[in-house]
């Protein structure tokens, strides 16, 4: 029993040292969190870093010239097909993130499996390539079976194993972080360079194929194995809906192959492509600087670590990828921004003293080059991983295709390998803060068929541009035996009334919008002049006899003047104000002096530094919620939480403790609420939203 008890006290003193997004966003531990997201990877890159340079090394020095290029284009072909099918996994994992927060968890298996099914047939393809290569280079150059032919094989063999393995791992990670310890982690590495030590001084060169197929079966067979208990816990088992020959078996997963999966993949694969910046520059300048673009190759993995780092934070943004959270993720997007930075130095220092180990001194502009590059790669992939979050598909291929062409350029008419490096720096920078810039103003797809939270269906009518119409429902309240259980007979209206929003949301099909405003009402908008879209018999009907009151304001100019004609006709409530903007602060103060808040953006306070990490998450959890609907159906903070919105996101929290009397935290929730719709009704600045908001009639 004292073991047990230890047990549990050392888990949870563990888990309250772990930093969580939470502690980034609102606990003032953005370096901690970013520390402890990218301890292990450091260790990794490094360690593949040094096995990489050492198998380029042999390479370039064992290989004939004609094998040692097709060694490095098998390389880039392989990199570039593993990035695209990881990319068009964007489709799987949003469905699945779709049905796991609706609940729809009893399809999730074959959803999974189907996709499996997929890679595996897709592996299968490479794996027969890789076997297929080795009779085919011999014929095809008429010599006799070489370590390179094998070697080739050995890469395709790692791109066979990356397309089941990432798939499998897409249909978890779309919901959850799969957790590894550190020892698998650098496991891969490690028995690869053991391999490679032990058996160089018996096989000598030969000793490179195995090697690396050792390092990929192990990597593969690590991500099964955890990847597989992550399943487990959820008590999903997709490999029991696998198919992979069988003319039976399930049908083609939905969104293969559609313009929406090529567009997924292509962007991901153009954001990998500066990547190969080595691959360009080579076969432009091989014949000139040879040396320097060997060097380039072996510093391979720290260049694309200076993409893949951004990739550890992709969970991060997408579990901010909702509009109410849209401040909140904007400061976590710039804090990345800053990251690249510090990760940019720690990634150009082993590169840098490979090249004085290569080249031995050098002058300093030959090393600032290579800082800048990669300083340049960092910034350039933390924007592209934002808009990749935010499916701005179209800027990713553009940005990554506009790089790549000025590497290509700088390639063909520079030849020292220090002017390259600076050409590509500058290229790459530019390419960052362009792609930076376009990703700031991307914003989330706008016509979805789905209810939207009373704060989205505000700031997204508010933006309307030309003649819009406002309609509100009102329904009577269910008169439910269930006296003695209310929270019940509440969840019931409100699953009725989302379902009856899902319906209309459906049948607006992107020409409006719908919402669940409070215990019983529905608001919705229509745009455009012609005549409406929804019959008010049809929504009579829908209501089954429920509706007791069903208002429009009319046809007004804009979405601005249809919200403030709502106002004025009591849809939002009564005792609304269009005067100047209230000080919400003063008065919070004067209502509950012993409060505490704190914008969500600027540094918190010491009292939130000192919570458990599990009571900032349960905060920022109400926090989000009450900004979303203006009230908390389930609250999880030990706090009352309430927070003031602008422009459709949460800008202060504000807590007060639960001993507080009823009287006055319900006094405040009131005030905060009409605070809430005053800023949306009545002092949203329109304008200002503008640059991160495209009109709705774009779309």
């Amino acid at each position: 029993m004292k073991e047990i008890e230890a047990w549990f006290r050392k888990e949870a003193h563990r888990t309250a040292r772990t930093p969580l997004l939470e502690d980034a966003l609102i606990g003032g531990r953005f370096p901690a969190y970013a520390a402890y997201r990218l301890r292990y990877f450091a260790v990794r890159t490094l360690l593949a870093a040094a096995l990489h340079a050492l198998k380029i090394i042999l390479a370039f020095r064992f290989f004939a010239p004609g094998s040692f290029v097709a060694v490095l284009i098998v390389q880039s072909a392989a990199t570039l097909a593993s990035g695209f099918w990881w990319g068009s996994l964007e489709i799987l994992r949003e469905k699945v993130r779709e049905d796991y927060r609706a609940g729809r968890r009893r399809g999730l298996d074959g959803l999974i499996g189907r996709w499996l099914s997929v890679s595996l047939r897709l592996g299968t393809a490479a794996f027969v390539a890789a076997v297929l290569i080795l009779p085919a280079c011999p014929i095809l150059f008429g010599r006799g079976a070489s370590a390179a032919d094998f070697f080739l094989s050995s890469i395709l063999l790692r791109l066979a194993l990356d397309f089941p393995t990432r798939a499998f791992h897409s249909g978890v990670y779309a919901v959850r972080r799969v957790y590894r310890p550190l020892v698998s982690v650098v496991l891969a590495e490690l028995l690869s360079f053991a391999t490679l030590l032990a058996a160089w001084p018996l096989i000598g060169l030969w000793s490179l194929p195995p090697a690396s197929a050792v390092s990929s079966l192990t990597a593969a067979s690590l991500v099964f194995h955890y990847t597989g208990r992550a399943y487990r816990r959820f008590g999903l088992s997709p490999w029991k809906n696998l198919r992979i020959f069988r003319r039976s078996g399930p049908r083609k997963p939905s969104g293969f192959g559609s313009k929406e999966w090529f567009a997924a993949g292509a962007a991901y694969a153009a954001m990998r492509l500066d990547a190969l910046l080595v691959l360009v520059l080579a076969f432009a300048s091989v014949p000139r600087i040879r040396s320097g673009a060997t060097l380039i190759f072996a510093a391979g993995p720290l260049i694309r670590a200076g993409f893949e780092w951004i990739q550890l934070f992709y969970f991060d943004l997408k579990r901010l990828d909702r509009p109410v959270l849209r401040r909140l993720r904007e400061g976590f997007e710039r804090r990345l921004s800053i990251l690249a930075a510090p990760v940019a130095v720690i990634l150009w220092i082993p590169a840098a003293l490979a090249a004085c180990a290569y080249y031995g001194p050098r002058g300093w502009t030959f090393f600032a080059a290579f800082g800048l590059f990669f300083l340049g790669r960092g910034r350039l992939a933390a924007a592209q991983m934002r808009a990749y979050a935010r499916g701005a598909y179209g800027l990713l291929f553009f940005s990554g295709s506009a790089v790549l062409v000025g590497h290509l350029a700088a390639g063909m008419f520079i030849v020292g390998t220090a002017e390259l490096l600076a050409v590509a720096a500058v290229v790459t920078l530019i390419g960052g803060a362009i792609a930076g810039k376009r990703a700031r103003e991307s914003e989330w797809p706008s016509g979805r068929a789905e209810p939207l939270c009373p704060a989205d269906w505000l700031a997204r009518t508010g933006r309307l541009k030309g003649p819009a119409t406002v309609f509100a429902a009102e329904f009577v309240r269910e008169s439910s035996l269930e006296r003695d259980n209310p929270l019940r007979r509440r969840e019931r209206e409100r699953y009725l009334l989302q379902r009856i929003a899902g319906i209309i949301a459906a049948r607006l099909d992107g020409r409006g919008a719908v919402a669940v405003y409070g215990p019983g009402r529905l608001i919705w908008h229509e745009r455009g002049r012609e005549k409406s879209i929804l019959k008010m018999e049809w929504i009579l009907s829908l209501g089954a006899g429920r509706i007791r009151r069903l208002e429009t304001t009319g046809t007004q100019a804009d979405g601005r003047e249809a919200l403030r004609q709502a106002a004025a006709m009591g849809f939002f409530g009564r005792g609304l104000a269009s005067g100047p903007r209230a000080d919400t602060e003063a008065a919070f103060r004067k209502l509950i002096p012993e409060g505490i808040s704190f914008p969500v953006n600027g540094p918190p306070p010491e009292f939130i530094r000192g919570l458990s990490s599990s009571e900032r998450r349960a905060i920022l959890v109400d926090a989000a919620a009450f900004a979303s609907d203006f009230r908390i159906v389930r609250p999880r903070s030990s706090f009352d939480v309430t927070a003031f919105t602008e422009s459709g996101t949460p800008r202060r929290i504000f807590l007060i403790d639960r001993k507080t009397p009823p009287r006055l935290r319900n006094r405040w929730r009131a005030t905060i609420r009409r605070l809430n719709l005053e800023e949306a009704l009545f002092h949203d600045d329109h304008d200002k939203m503008r640059v991160s908001h495209p009109d709705e009639t774009d779309h």
